[in-house]
């Protein structure tokens, strides 16, 4: 628990486990490209929480796939980093009512409210409460009542809210065997489903709405972390590969964008990657055509001095007499039958003067 940044409550085992952390260290701060009002916001309040001060609880609300959870993962990877020291401990429940079923552990088990140095943010990312009872139970440990959180501690909850600038509270939910199918009881029940969300949601003091999704924000999002990424691209290219990209995706969400500009560096990286092999590869042939280019020469060079080695061992009639005596000796014997040719042909011409 000292040395780790994420872990995950597991409610069956009843058991806190350490989660690798470069899940929460994939995500940096200046990737949240359109949210940064919404990530300062969030820093700001974790920094409360890291320096003893009283923190919030935050929610969350936004569409799914604007990176609620990456948000809160990149803030806490980002401070552990600037302070020296992973203080800030992230731990992700399946429920909000996993508070009040690990009150035991965060007691006497972690020894949480003990560790003063230690900051814990426990995080859901879906804010559902499963019955009328949990949803008691909840407010209860939220609101400071019995099992309440240590005071070095925060919750985060994340809600998915399909249009947020509508208002509308859908994620939140609630839901109860008390009430008949009639249409009295149903009204009581939309009526308790709507006080109980908003009590619920007066217990987060931070509340950041993120924007609904759009074609113009996600081609900014996709050009600034194309930048940010270093992938070569025309404006032209890359505004019809993106569009055709989330077409087929029905979303025009950050995380589809992240996805997108991700394709596009490994594609150009592999790109790279067989340009260099083929480059190798023709090098190689190369280099491997003059090395059999130069033992051939080497052959036809050995091929020859034995050859001329084998004629001046026959002309020295095997005796190994030196080449240039060789040479001296058949100069002399060349230049003695000129003179004996010559001899011959002039006593050819005395007896021919003597005939006539």
């Amino acid at each position: 628990l000292a040395r780790g940044q994420y872990f995950r409550y597991l409610p069956e085992e009843r058991q806190l486990v350490h989660v690798d952390d470069a899940a929460i260290q994939h995500f940096p701060v200046e990737s949240f490209v359109g949210l940064e009002r919404e990530m300062e916001m969030l820093s700001r309040n974790l920094q409360f929480l890291l320096h003893g001060l009283p923190a919030q609880n935050v929610l969350i609300s936004g569409p799914h796939g604007m990176g609620k959870s990456a948000m809160l993962k990149a803030a806490v990877s980002d401070l552990n980093s600037r302070d020296g020291g992973n203080r800030l401990k992230l731990i992700e429940l399946s429920s909000l009512y996993d508070l009040a079923e690990m009150r035991h552990m965060l007691q006497h088990d972690l020894m949480v409210s003990t560790r003063k140095s230690l900051k814990f943010i426990f995080f859901v990312e879906h804010l559902f409460i499963e019955d009328y009872d949990q949803m008691r139970a909840v407010l209860a440990t939220l609101d400071g009542g019995a099992g309440q959180l240590p005071r070095n501690s925060i919750v985060v909850a994340m809600t998915r809210d399909p249009n947020p600038d509508s208002g509308s509270t859908m994620g939140v939910s609630t839901m109860s065997m008390m009430y008949g199918d009639d249409d009295e009881g149903g009204r009581e029940f939309e009526m308790m489903e709507d006080e109980d969300t908003l009590a619920l949601k007066e217990r987060f003091g931070l509340q950041l709405t993120l924007p609904a999704p759009s074609r113009e924000r996600y081609l900014s999002l996709v050009k600034e972390l194309r930048e940010r990424r270093n992938v070569q691209i025309p404006d032209d290219v890359l505004e019809m590969r993106a569009s055709r990209y989330a077409k087929e995706r029905k979303s025009f969400s950050s995380r589809v964008a992240s996805q997108f500009i991700d394709y596009l560096h490994s594609e150009q990286a592999l790109f790279r990657w067989n340009k260099f092999e083929k480059s190798e590869l023709e090098n190689r042939r190369n280099r491997r055509s003059k090395a059999n280019a130069s033992s051939e020469l080497t052959e036809e060079e050995r091929l020859r001095a034995s050859t001329l080695k084998l004629e001046v061992s026959e002309h020295g009639n095997g005796q190994g007499v030196p080449q240039s005596e060789l040479l001296s000796s058949s100069d002399s014997n060349q230049t003695e039958s000129e003179t004996n040719t010559r001899k011959d042909i002039s006593m050819s011409d005395d007896d021919v003067d003597l005939l006539e």
